[in-house]
């Protein structure tokens, strides 16, 4: 079975200007996608489902060192209200939501898991001024 509908473009473009730099990318398996929506309660939306089936472990590929893989969707959860609150901002409240990206603790990108539909898609936040904040690991960024 074909799993690619959304992302098709995406893999024809890696296909044709990235895999001459990267190897092929790891993707989860389909009980570790299934696990993730039972512990959330939830179907993910297809397009992420073909994220995690296509690159969703693939952690030495085109996003080395992000925060975008299935493994750290529980750590995402956890920093991104303290990240939020850092800028005055916060999670619309009591509304379930999947963090599926993180950068460097400044970037982070998530949809809400109560809305999984066509009609509705992710947020991004990056944070405009730069200050000296401590990540999960303990080191510096900002």
């Amino acid at each position: 079975m074909d799993r690619v509908t959304y992302l098709r473009e995406c893999r024809a473009f890696f296909d044709e200007n990235l895999s001459r730099y990267f190897p092929r990318p790891i993707g989860c398996r389909t009980s570790a996608v299934k696990a993730l929506e039972v512990s959330l309660g939830v179907k993910l939306p297809e397009a992420y489902s073909e994220y995690l089936h296509w690159m969703g472990r693939d952690y030495d590929g085109i996003f080395r060192g992000e925060e975008a893989f299935l493994a750290d969707v529980e750590d995402n959860a956890e920093y991104l209200p303290e990240l939020l609150a850092e800028n005055d901002r916060k999670l619309d409240e009591g509304r379930p939501f999947l963090c599926f990206f993180m950068h460097e603790g400044y970037i982070a990108s998530w949809f809400y898991t109560d809305e999984l539909d066509e009609t509705h898609g992710c947020i991004a936040f990056r944070r405009a001024r730069r200050t000296q904040t401590k990540r999960r690991s303990g080191s510096p960024t900002g």
